[in-house]
């Protein structure tokens, strides 16, 4: 928008929530597009002068000072929980968030409690259906000991993204070799939301590869790229020679 952005990430990933890869694809983005990322860096001071205001940061390698017009801080959100009446009726929180079982249940029956006020994103279609959960990122699932099976595609193999000009990014999905079932998939690139869908309906119904590689998925679609990555994590891509994964 005819700003210059820097962005100062106290973690080592800019998405460190997120599976590693999309972090790195996210951060390739802001870079093409002329934004200055800095990570595992946080901020020391703020000063307001007569210019603006002045920023004391600290980077791995160095301090420095950064002048800007307006510095926007984003540390997480706080729930809405005070003067609720949960001390009345002696529902249970904490860290600031009402405590909630797997289905959402409060420590008192009858109450639920989901959205803003659980821990957990807080975002406005997770309040709205707290039951999509995308599963393990490839280094959770390693860490849970599960033996994976790993497929990418990047939306630069994709006819429909080449012809939309919007080549950046991949589809990535994570398999457990043992019973087939679907850990995890993460998209970075753009109308990645547009085909998220079909991946939770997948998982909710326990889909298998089996069951992704002989749907037919129209072309040029962007859903090519869930069958074509669900195809490379089993070898059997064929759209992929010339491409980096």
């Amino acid at each position: 928008m005819g700003s210059k952005v820097t962005i100062i990430e106290q973690c080592s990933q800019l998405f460190p929530n997120g599976d590693e890869e999309i972090s790195d694809q996210l951060k390739s983005s802001f870079d093409k597009i002329g934004i200055q990322c800095y990570v595992s860096s946080f901020v020391k001071e703020i000063n307001c002068t007569d210019k603006g205001i002045v920023a004391d940061i600290h980077t791995i390698d160095r301090d420095f000072l950064l002048e800007a017009d307006i510095v926007i801080s984003a540390i997480g959100t706080v729930s809405n929980i005070e003067f609720i009446g949960l001390e009345e009726v002696g529902i249970y929180t904490k860290k600031g968030f009402i405590a909630v079982d797997e289905n959402y249940r409060t420590n008192v029956d009858g109450y639920y409690a989901i959205g803003d006020v659980i821990e957990g994103p807080s975002l406005a279609h997770v309040a709205s259906h707290e039951a999509i959960v995308l599963g393990y990122t490839e280094r959770e699932a390693r860490e849970k000991g599960y033996q994976i099976r790993v497929g990418k595609f990047p939306f630069s193999a994709l006819g429909k993204s080449v012809c939309d000009g919007n080549t950046e990014g991949f589809v990535k999905v994570i398999f457990d070799d043992k019973y087939d079932e679907w850990l995890g998939c993460h998209m970075i690139g753009n109308h990645v939301t547009d085909i998220i869908s079909e991946v939770v309906v997948a998982r909710k119904l326990e889909a298998t590869n089996h069951e992704i590689i002989t749907c037919i998925h129209p072309h040029p679609s962007l859903s090519e790229s869930i069958l074509e990555s669900v195809a490379h994590a089993y070898g059997k891509a064929i759209h992929l020679k010339n491409f980096e994964v």
